[in-house]
This record gives C-alpha cells, structure tokens and sequence, in this order.
C-alpha cells in the first residue's frame, strides 16, 4: 500500500521543481508563487482550494484600525479555530511581515497562522504581544530530496486537512492511531529514500511499476465516479500523478494538454464539451460564484472552471483528451480511493 506521505513528498518536489524552474517569474508576482507554489500543497493535504466554503482566498477583514484582506482563510470544523496563511512572493523577506502576523492574532484572535513565500514556511501558534516567535518553520529550498518526508511530516502534523474533522476531533484514540502510522511510515519513507540515495539508477523505480497490479479505470469507458474519490491518475504519457479529488484531475488534464501542445494558448479560452458560455481554460477567472482553479503555462496563469460534478470532471476529461491529444497514448486511466 502506497504511503500517504509518498503523494505529498511528491508535490514537494514538484515545488522545489517549479520555484527553480520560474523563479523570475515567482519573485515577480505573489499571485503566481500562491498558484504555483502553495496551492499544490494545500490541495495534496487535502485542502480544496477550489471550494470557498473550505477555502476562502482574499478574505476581507475590519476589525478596529486591522482593515485588508486574508490571503487564505481556511474554515476548519471547529469554526472558532481557523487557520490563516499569508502568502508572499518567492524570495520576499518573511521577517518583515512578523509584525503583520502579531497583528492578525492579536486582533482577530486565531491561533494558528502560517507565513510563506512557498518555499519558506513559518508557523505561528499562541503569538501574543510578548510573544512574536514562530513556534515551527521549514525552508524546502534548502531540504534535500532524501529528507522530503520530513518536510512532508511538518506540513502534516499542523495542516493536513484530515486533522479537522469531527471524528478525529471527537475520538482522540483514533488521532493517536494516525499519528503512530504517520511516524511509521515516516519511518518506512526514510529508508526508501536511503535506498533511492544509495542506487545509481533511481530512474528505474516508477511510480508505473508500483501500480502495475492496480485497478486501473479508463478514461472514455464507462463507469460511474459519483460518490466515489480518486487516489492516482495516469495521464496519456503513462506518467502517474497522485490525486485526491476530481477537480485535481481535471486541473491537471488542462495543464497536460496545454503543455504537450502550447499552440493552444493561442486559442483560449477553450469551451468545456457542452460549449457553455463560461469557458472551462480561461486567462480570466471564472465569476466568483464558480469553482475554480489555476496553473501557471508559459509565464502565464490559466483558469479552469472546475465547477462540475465527478461524472462531469471524466466527461471533460475525455474530451479534453480526445480533441487535443489525439496523437497521445490513448491509457489515461484513474485508481480509486479505498
């Protein structure tokens, strides 16, 4: 069985990857590090950043002279203990905003605040006006790749999504019980990475080889996702990407098909397959009443409209796959969540 922290190291790299790749463009613009570089975190940790009912992006705030907004405000089950991240651009210096942070706890009076460029990540817990110090931090541009899962394991014991619900809220044997396979298979991750360090030819571990004995559903055939969630989604070049919802999957549909094929940027926005006025891969966001999500292409951010069931979310998929990828392998394919 596939680690749960394998996924996450996994977009970690993917991070690392992309703050190197576009670093001119991520010290530039805040908008773009949030998109690049820290809604695939969220979104691995089970985050839905699409969803404003979970996750509510530029918040506005007032509360006596505090007036602005909250780039990231996320609603936990227990309402009186939200989580607020405020995000900078790549390389911006984090101690500056201190003050910023204080502020928002004092006034608002939450507990728990991350301050991040993307790569620098700062968590703040019981700041008070003695008390200006982060309590955790972790810089992913300075962590190698055989200590990920550490890194993972931060972003996990303070954010995962799954630590808000009501049931590990109300049953603290089972939270002890996830945190004791957490350290276990933390403890599994450090050695394969030792392994992975020690061989000479990592390459020849795929993810491909690991899912071979898998249950792969394909896109285009028939079968039905309603109620249901995803855990791996193959795309038409065989490479295999951990997921863990549909809008994930229909995000990264539209970021393979525009990559493989950049001509295409010159045809947006591109309609979903009914071809309803609001664009499914847009330059502009959807209205704010919608769903959606974004990726970075050629320098330029891209919006996908993700407001769609999961039946729907495959249907376009296909389409999607079908009329811009013709000439790809026809095997994407989803495995379902257990």
């Amino acid at each position: 069985m596939q680690s749960p922290l394998s996924g996450l190291c996994e977009v970690l790299k993917l991070v690392k990857s992309s703050a190197s790749s576009y670093r001119e463009q991520l010290q530039r613009s805040e908008a773009v590090t949030r998109a690049v570089l820290i809604d695939p975190v969220l979104r691995a940790l089970g985050w839905d950043v699409a969803n404003p009912a979970t996750v509510e992006v530029e918040r506005p705030i007032s509360a006596g002279t505090l007036s602005g907004r909250l780039d990231y405000f996320l609603n936990t089950d227990n309402q009186d203990k939200p989580i607020v991240i405020e995000a900078k651009k790549l390389g911006e210096r984090l101690e500056a905003s201190f003050p910023q942070i204080v502020q928002y706890a004092c006034t608002l009076r939450i507990d728990s605040l991350f301050l991040t460029d993307g790569l620098r990540w700062f968590h703040f817990t019981q700041v008070s006006s003695t008390n200006h110090e982060p309590t955790a931090s972790i810089d992913l541009g300075r962590t190698e790749s055989s200590d990920l899962t550490k890194a993972a394991a931060f972003f996990v014991e303070r954010l995962d999504a799954a630590l808000y619900t009501p049931e590990a809220q109300k049953n603290e044997e089972v939270l002890q019980g996830k945190i004791d396979s957490l350290e276990a298979r933390l403890k599994q991750m450090e050695r394969l990475c030792q392994q992975l360090t020690a061989s000479s030819t990592p390459e020849i571990i795929s993810l491909a080889q690991q899912d071979t004995r898998e249950n792969w559903l394909l896109i285009g055939e028939s079968w039905d996702a309603k109620k249901k969630k995803p855990a791996r989604f193959r795309l038409p070049d065989d490479e295999i990407i951990p997921v863990r919802s549909w809008t994930q999957i229909l995000t990264e549909s539209c970021k393979f098909c525009l990559t493989k094929n950049q001509h295409l940027l010159n045809q947006l926005p591109i309609s979903d397959r009914t071809g309803r006025a609001t664009k499914l891969i847009s330059f502009d966001r959807p209205p704010s009443n919608l769903n959606s999500d974004s990726f970075v292409a050629n320098d330029q951010v891209i919006y996908v409209c993700t407001n769609y069931s999961a039946n729907d979310v495959i249907a376009n998929v296909a389409y999607l796959f079908e009329r811009f990828c013709s000439t790809s392998p026809t095997r994407a394919a989803i495995v379902l969540a257990e």
